[in-house]
């Protein structure tokens, strides 16, 4: 979760597995009011690098981090 100035507001670090749908709880409890970006940043699990990637459908890229959703708290 990053707030609107970018800063990471919150981080929940999971492993994924290769299932097309995901859930994941998170509490988001302990931010405060505002909006924020969630972003989805994958790392190679090995090299503990960041990695891009592309979606499948338009095959258009992104760099590090996805925003997926904005809430509001």
């Amino acid at each position: 979760f990053f707030d609107d100035d970018g800063d990471k507001a919150l981080q929940y670090d999971n492993v994924i597995g290769r299932d097309l749908l995901a859930e994941h709880d998170i509490d988001s409890a302990a931010l405060e009011e505002g909006v924020y970006a969630v972003r989805l940043i994958v790392y190679d699990f090995e090299t503990r690098k960041s990695l891009g990637g592309a979606f499948l459908d338009s095959g258009e890229r992104f760099e590090r981090a996805l925003e997926i959703a904005r809430i509001e708290v």
